[in-house]
């Protein structure tokens, strides 16, 4: 696929580049040499001693450990008591037959020097071991074998920056169901300078860590992590002013001193456990910020905080975890509280997802169409009119029908050429570039996550050099039938593809990722809870210069169409989502049912809304809108869908992803932008419904039993047992509530009832097992004793006797007083 001009030696056979061979043919021993050197084939590394003092050391993923599609951060210290060099640090990948990956950063070394990089590697296929070398010239100066351990799909990875990280031992047993929790020890040295070098994080944990040491570019990446869905938990407790320090616009709350907390029963009852907290522990003091919510708070003492950032979260404790004592199994569940994934995120937060049709969006140039139709039929009825019937009666009235064994050849060979230059026309006779983005935009983010795909049309067999600008980072786009060579070559915001090779008519292609300038949309919308629906009124102000085509305001249950979003411009809406407006599960009306219920798996209503009614079967554009979405909102095995949340999205053909050629090329762009839009949420005076969608979801215990990943939503139980928590997505206050509505609705027409439903008490500190014997609507008595802190609920479903129903829904409805 990949190829580069740049060759260079092998370390440990790594990396596969041959080496340089020299010829010459002056005296027969150099001719020995020369035939030994083919035979060998491969050069030996040459020591750091041999070549001038080079030495290198390498660490590679977050403490050793990566995932499989995920980027791997490398940690490269090269220092050099020698002679001055220039050269190129060079991660290789050698994955599972997809090929020789190199990344590579270009490093000048004069003498006494010693530098430290950061590389991103994207390891495809079972990767155990990178090889790392610094080479100059070609020739490798020094080098080193790194392994690495790639867990498996399912398992979870938790980052640590703490001054005593023995003491945060506890968080190698969040354990879910049979996926293993693992703990990544960080330090500032070594930790990541960009986004995707934290990708692989399930969470991360700083405590009494002076994180005045993050430089600017640590602190940005930790925020662009959280606001693409990662989860942060900061902790205060003595080391508070040490641990803010660098922190202290992340973190929803603002400390100012220490208070001795001598009880922690609020804490206690938030994530019961068997034991309890002995003594007394030191604890921050302050304010939470008005954007963030108290999740527990013991008298006046505010002991965990909330704050959201993007899809992300960021919690703050004001205890230090390794100072409460005799709470070992509390603090797990706390943690796997505090790290519960949420569920109703959408498919696109995270990028791509189905690398199948990335690649094929990122192959569809819309402007290169195939010739039509009337050309082909026209060139067709030409050659045979004029091979037959007009060269036999030239022929005839010259009268030299014997000519016609040169005429016949001589004709054919004129229209093949016609047909070459019309088809070399039709192609053009320059490289043509499809730059394909995801633009995704977050209200309070600085900056817009961009997810790109790139493909290269090439009229004739050529070698390409691809300029990368931005500080994109770009990898092979991950195929499992295996892959030819890549190389790229990075300096700070700049990189190169140095030699991309395509046939003729062929077409190569790559992913990139990064960040780009936050286009600017204002909104004055809320919405409004009543008796009967949700009103969501206000409107949306275009401030950017791009003007949003097919626009469409997505919300839970539906869609409104826009048209052509002007820049500048202003669109108002008035929606009033009752039980008209229902989201529908696979093909399941819930017409008549709950109003503003939350929608998932939804690419086809998307592909539907954002094409505009174009098929994509028929048109070429159509099909890269799709496959784009479809890459967005599946992953190899399942849909994703949108979430419940609210966004404005678009197309446009501006250029986003500063990709370019060094020759001559024609350029095709098109940008999807997904806006998140936050409305403000109004009450009336008297009861306040707290709706389905109103909440987001998590699953706390459950696996695939092989029909499908736990949801609330479309559930096969069969052989099953698993728990769901649910919390309002946004605080909405109110005084007590009235009453709890359990929907537990089946598909089809469900037989014997074999399911046992359990809610968490509360008060209680226990699962309470509900008399529920039948699907539909069932009033929970009590309800106070069933919601928790920022209204959360939590259930078990088991099916106790195998009978394998599929629960179309198994969500909550809250009447509440103001």
């Amino acid at each position: 696929m990949f190829k580069s001009d740049n060759e260079t030696t092998t370390h440990a056979d790594a990396i596969l580049t041959p080496m340089k061979r020299q010829k010459n043919v002056i005296t027969t021993s150099i001719l020995v040499i020369l035939f030994t050197t083919l035979i060998m084939g491969k050069a030996q590394p040459v020591t750091a001693q041999q070549e001038g003092g080079v030495t290198l050391s390498a660490r590679a993923g977050l403490d050793g450990y990566c995932k499989d599609n995920t980027w791997l951060p490398v940690s490269v210290t090269v220092e050099n008591q020698g002679a001055n060099a220039e050269g190129f640090v060079e991660v290789g990948i050698v994955g599972n037959g997809v090929g020789n990956n190199v990344y590579a950063e270009a490093i000048d070394l004069p003498n006494g020097a010693r530098k430290q990089v950061q590389l991103l590697a994207f390891p495809e296929g079972f990767v155990s071991e990178v090889a790392v070398q610094y080479t100059s010239g070609g020739n490798e100066l020094s080098g080193d074998i790194v392994r690495v351990d790639c867990l498996q799909e399912g398992d979870r990875l938790f980052g640590l920056l703490a001054g005593n990280p023995s003491a945060y031992s506890f968080l190698n047993d969040l354990d879910s169901n049979s996926n293993e929790a693992f703990l990544a020890q960080l330090n500032a040295s070594e930790f990541p300078e960009s986004p995707e070098g934290l990708e692989a994080l399930d969470g991360l944990v700083i405590a009494n860590f002076d994180t005045g040491q993050l430089n600017e570019a640590q602190v940005n990446a930790i925020q662009q992590w959280v606001t693409s869905g990662g989860q942060l938990v900061v902790m205060g407790g003595t080391g508070w002013q040490k641990t803010a320090v660098g922190l202290e616009e992340l973190m929803p709350f603002t400390p100012n001193g220490t208070n001795q907390a001598t009880s922690f029963s609020a804490l206690e009852r938030f994530a019961p456990s068997e034991d309890s907290i002995e003594g007394s522990s030191i604890i921050a003091t302050g304010t939470p910020k008005t954007s963030a919510s108290t999740l527990v708070r013991q008298g006046s003492q505010n002991l965990v905080i909330v704050d959201k950032l993007g899809y992300g979260e960021v919690y703050y404790l004001a205890f230090d975890a390794a100072a409460v004592n005799g709470w070992d199994s509390g603090l797990i569940n706390l943690f796997n509280t505090l790290f519960t994934p949420v569920g109703t995120q959408p498919g696109w937060r995270g990028g791509f997802q189905s690398w199948n049709n990335a690649d094929s969006a990122a192959g569809v140039f819309v402007e290169l169409g195939l010739p039509s139709f009337f050309l082909i039929c026209s060139l067709l009825c030409m050659y045979v009119v004029v091979l037959g019937p007009i060269n036999l009666i030239v022929l005839q009235r010259l009268g030299k029908r014997e000519w016609a064994w040169v005429s016949v050849p001589g004709l054919v060979i004129f229209f093949s050429l016609l047909t070459m230059v019309l088809g070399s026309q039709i192609r053009g006779g320059q490289a043509r570039l499809n730059r394909v983005a995801v633009v995704q935009v977050q209200p309070g983010a600085e900056v817009a996550r961009v997810d790109g795909l790139v493909g290269i049309f090439s009229p004739s067999r050529s070698n390409y050099e691809v300029a990368l600008n931005g500080g994109l980072a770009a990898h092979p786009i991950p195929s499992f039938s295996g892959g030819g060579d890549w190389r790229i070559e990075g300096a700070g915001d700049e990189a190169i593809l140095p030699n991309v090779r395509v046939d003729a008519g062929g077409i190569e292609r790559f992913a990139v990722q990064g960040y780009v300038s936050k286009p600017e949309f204002g909104h004055t919308l809320s919405l409004s809870i009543h008796d009967t629906g949700v009103l969501l009124k206000g409107s949306i102000q275009n401030l950017s210069g791009i003007t949003l085509e097919n626009a469409v305001l997505f919300y839970p249950g539906n869609y409104r169409e826009l048209g052509d979003f002007q820049a500048g411009g202003q669109e108002t809406v008035t929606i009033n989502i009752t039980k008209n407006d229902q989201a529908t599960y696979a093909g399941l009306s819930t017409a008549g049912d709950e109003p503003f219920q939350p929608i998932y798996f939804s690419e086809d209503e998307m592909l539907q809304a954002l094409n505009d009614g174009t098929s994509y079967y028929s048109d070429r554009e159509g099909f890269l809108k799709q496959n784009l979405i479809n890459a967005l909102m599946q992953n190899e095995t399942s849909a994703i869908g949108r979430g419940s949340g609210i966004y404005l999205a678009g197309w446009a053909t501006d250029q986003v992803l500063d990709v370019s050629l060094k020759k001559s090329f024609r350029a095709e762009d098109r940008t999807l932008y997904i806006i998140t839009l936050e409305p403000e949420i109004l009450t009336e005076s008297g009861n306040i419904t707290l709706y389905p969608a109103l909440f987001d979801w998590y699953v706390l215990d459950g696996q695939d039993n092989g029909y499908g990943e736990v949801t609330p939503y479309g559930m096969y139980t069969y052989r099953n047992s698993y728990g769901l928590e649910f919390k309002l997505a946004q605080e909405i206050e109110y005084s007590s509530i009235e009453s709890m509505i359990l929907r537990l609705m089946a598909s089809g027409s469900p037989g014997t009832f074999g399911l046992e439903v359990s809610l968490w008490d509360f008060s209680e500190n226990t699962w309470a097992l509900l008399s529920i014997d039948d699907f539909g609507r069932h009033e929970i008595p009590s309800p106070e004793r069933f919601v928790g802190p920022q209204t959360t609920i939590r259930m078990q479903i088991n099916d106790v006797q195998n009978l394998g129903d599929t629960i179309q829904t198994s969500d909550f409805t809250l009447l509440v007083n103001p």
